[in-house]
Parts: structure tokens; C-alpha cells; sequence
């Protein structure tokens, strides 16, 4: 069976809010093999500002945990990426090579704060775009000013924005009002990416098959398909979506 790809997981150990060790990062991918998923690309945070893992220190995190998968899950794919929290000085860390976009393509994982306001988030979407970059907007049924309103989320899609939501929101596993949210988006067809955010081996874990059938039953195979998987890959690739 070809897997799924998961675009958004803070599965490296140590450096942010997710794994904390390598035996955990290693449980987290044994959760996501049985779950289908073949392709991770991790996505530590990035606060400018804060402390934030340089890239060769990212690339020795990578391949440390790539040598203790080839132990024991062979078969598992393991890119490099960030979840970038949005200002204006990321833009110069990215041209710099001081912080990685998803699978060194052009596509980014972009994050705001829940309370950022609408026209906030559509200069950055167009800063964003105009530096050559092309932005998915992390887990977007999070931020209130934004979902209100679909004709905003088509607005940001329209101007070359790409929309990810977390499979644990659509199953309900983060409350009624993100799964709400979720369904409307999907039912819309305003969503092309949908990613575990998974950040531990217990509550937070990688898990897409609950959200894959659930899919399946509602919209059908290949919008299952595109959504879990095929987007996914032209993000890799580097290729529109």
C-alpha cells in the first residue's frame, strides 16, 4: 500500500514542544506506520525572537533519527521542514538558510496566533508570496478571525494560499467547535492538506486511519486521496497544487 504523507509533526526529539527523546520520536513513528503513513516531514517550531534549532543542527537531528529508523522501519521517509510562526523578519531567516521550508521546496507551514486579525494574516499571505514562497496556513480552524467567514478563507486561497487542518479536529478530538469547523471547510472544499500536528506517542500521537474512513465514507477515495496524500506530494516535488 503507498501511504500517507504527514506534513506537520514535531517528531524530531528535543527540539521544541514535541518528542523529548529519541525512544519517544521512535514510538511516534511505529504509531504512524500502523497508521499508514510512510512520509513524515518534520516540523519543528520557529519563533523569531526565541530560540530557534539552527540548520545544521537540524540536519544532525534528522539523520540521527534516520539511522535508528533504518534499524527498525526501513520503509519510513523522513524530510525536513519547519512550522514557522509568522513575522516580518522570517522572510530574511528563510532567504538565509537560517530556517527551512517544507522538504526544501518552496511551500511553507506558516502559523499565527489564534487571535491574529484577517487583514493581518492577508499581508502576510502576500508578503509571503511576493518573496516566492508559497504559504499553507497551519491548522487554520484555530484562528476565530479568519474562519468567521469563508468568503475571507476562498479570499486567501484565491490569492495563492494553500489550507491545512489537523485530522484530530475532524474526528472531534479537539472539541466540538473545531470539529464544526472542520466539516464546513471540508464541505466547501476549502482544505488541500490534512496533517496529525502530532507531538508525543500518547494524546497527540500521529493517527490518520479514523480520519481516512471517515473521509472515505463522506466525500469518496479520491478526495480522501488528494487530501492525505497527493497534495502531499507535489509539495515535495515542488510542484503546484
Amino acid at each position: 500500500m503507498e501511504g500517507y504523507i504527514d506534513i506537520h509533526s514535531h517528531i524530531l526529539p528535543g527540539l521544541d514542544d514535541g518528542a523529548e527523546s529519541m525512544e519517544q520520536t521512535i514510538n511516534m513513528f511505529k504509531i504512524a506506520y500502523e497508521e499508514g503513513i510512510r512520509t513524515i516531514i518534520a516540523t519543528p517550531h520557529f519563533y523569531t525572537g526565541g530560540k530557534i534549532p539552527s540548520l545544521p543542527e537540524l540536519i544532525d537531528c534528522r539523520n540521527r533519527v534516520t539511522e535508528e529508523l533504518n534499524k527498525s522501519l526501513p520503509e519510513m521517509i523522513l524530510n525536513l521542514g519547519g512550522e514557522i510562526y509568522y513575522s516580518h523578519e522570517c522572510i530574511k531567516l528563510l532567504k538565509n538558510k537560517q530556517i527551512p521550508a517544507l522538504a526544501d521546496s518552496r511551500y511553507l507551514l506558516v502559523e499565527f496566533s489564534v487571535m491574529a486579525d484577517y487583514p493581518y494574516m492577508k499581508k502576510a499571505v502576500q508578503e509571503i508570496l511576493i518573496n516566492g514562497y508559497i504559504p499553507i496556513l497551519a491548522h487554520i480552524e484555530r484562528y476565530d478571525n479568519l474562519v468567521k467567514d469563508l468568503e475571507q478563507v476562498q479570499e486567501v486561497i484565491h490569492m495563492g494560499a494553500y489550507v491545512q487542518i489537523n485530522a484530530q479536529s475532524i474526528i472531534g478530538d479537539n472539541g466540538f467547535t473545531y470539529k464544526r469547523i472542520t466539516r464546513k471547510l471540508l464541505k466547501n472544499n476549502l482544505v488541500h492538506i490534512i496533517a496529525t500536528d502530532s507531538h508525543s506517542d500518547e494524546e497527540k500521537s500521529p493517527r490518520l486511519k479514523k480520519c481516512a474512513a471517515y473521509l472515505t465514507k463522506k466525500y469518496g477515495e479520491a478526495y480522501t486521496n488528494e487530501l492525505l496524500r497527493e497534495n502531499q506530494k507535489k509539495i515535495i516535488r515542488n510542484q503546484y497544487i
